[in-house]
């Protein structure tokens, strides 16, 4: 693929195991990709979104809107790199969940 105009869409998003047995996740996934070297002005881009999944179930984003699914819309100059991450996050952080414990009313109401 050499010197093209090149727009990356996310079709779906299949989780096998979303956290460990341990630590199920609450919350939603953050969906990484980079493209790695496009050109020569940019060494990388990176989009990130969150997406809500769960355990074996398919996420389609065949009826989101078109920037929830749309990644990149770049000039490709030669070879590249695509990488895609997902990692799993939760909606409440540690920290605040530590405080809300901890300090129920006065912090609590801070955080």
């Amino acid at each position: 693929m050499k010197n093209k105009m090149v727009q990356i869409m996310l079709k779906s998003v299949l989780v096998i195991e979303n956290g460990t047995a341990e630590e199920k996740v609450e919350g939603v996934n953050a969906f990484s990709v980079t493209l790695v070297a496009p050109n020569v002005t940019k060494a990388s881009v990176t989009t990130v979104r969150s997406i809500k999944l769960a355990d074996n179930v398919e996420k389609s984003m065949e009826n989101e809107p078109f920037e929830d699914k749309l990644f990149f819309k770049e000039l490709i100059l030669g070879d590249c790199i695509l990488k895609a991450e997902l990692t799993a996050i939760e909606k409440v952080s540690k920290l605040e969940r530590f405080f809300l414990k901890s300090f129920p009313s006065a912090l609590g109401v801070a955080v």
